[in-house]
């Protein structure tokens, strides 16, 4: 299949990833993988830059997401994750927690939100679809700092990234990170990154890192999943959507 009909295909089956329930007890099997062969490695470390990854604890703890720790007080998360997929309305900042370095049962630091910032200044309700997807990022300010050193971002304007990799928590490891280390981009199309990075549920709002000077930067943000057929794609945000509201998100915003 080219890439040509891969992106249609795309722009009918694009499924966005929701935060997924969980029953409190972490898993260790890996869980079904998304193309083919499961590369997705169990990361038991809270080293830098993966202390600054955390599990975004929604509604109580009822259901999660991945974010990352883009400054002290400020997570970078997808906006889907914001919306209580029971209500299908925007969780209140009491209802959003942010703990960073998650591993088992031990942390680094965590604190709650102090409020919510969606790229589109009026969110939209429920998963993103085919015409707000570029859409599905959010800034949360914590209430607080956190004692964690925050990840670098990758340049805004950068051009063949070359090696990806992706950590986030998911549904098979709820309280440990997993990782593809070796994943790629496939193509860009109006904002939408198309990956071979193996994802899962839960993962929303994870980081994808690309290596400059061999040290990762945050470089999108992992939004959801496509289906083409029997081929399975994950879908990323790149930093030239959302540079500019990881740089100036307040809760002064208009």
């Amino acid at each position: 299949m080219n890439i040509k009909t891969l992106l249609s295909f795309v722009a009918a089956l694009l499924t966005i990833m929701v935060a997924v329930k969980t029953s409190g007890a972490a898993q260790e099997n890996p869980g079904k993988p998304l193309r083919g062969h499961d590369d997705r490695v169990a990361l038991d470390t809270i080293e830098p830059p993966y202390s600054a990854i955390g599990r975004l604890n929604l509604g109580g703890g009822r259901q999660f997401c991945s974010g990352t720790l883009i400054a002290p007080d400020k997570v970078l998360t997808a906006a889907h994750c914001l919306i209580d997929s029971r209500t299908n309305k925007p969780y209140l900042p009491s209802q959003v927690h942010f703990v960073a370095g998650q591993r088992r049962d031990i942390f680094i630091d965590h604190a709650p939100a102090r409020c919510l910032i969606p790229l589109k200044r009026k969110a939209s309700t429920g998963a993103p679809d085919i015409q707000n997807y570029t859409d599905d990022v959010a800034v949360i300010v914590l209430a607080r700092p956190l004692n964690v050193a925050p990840v670098s971002r990758a340049a805004a304007y950068i051009g063949d990234p070359g090696r990806l990799s992706h950590p986030a928590y998911s549904k098979s490891r709820p309280y440990l990170l997993s990782q593809h280390a070796n994943c790629a981009l496939l193509s860009k199309s109006k904002g939408m990154w198309l990956t071979d990075c193996d994802t899962a549920y839960g993962s929303s709002g994870g980081p994808v890192f690309a290596y400059q000077d061999n040290h990762p930067r945050l470089i999108a943000v992992m939004s959801g999943i496509s289906r083409a057929g029997n081929e399975v794609f994950s879908i990323a945000v790149p930093v030239t959507i959302w540079d500019k509201l990881a740089t100036s998100a307040t809760c002064d915003r208009d």
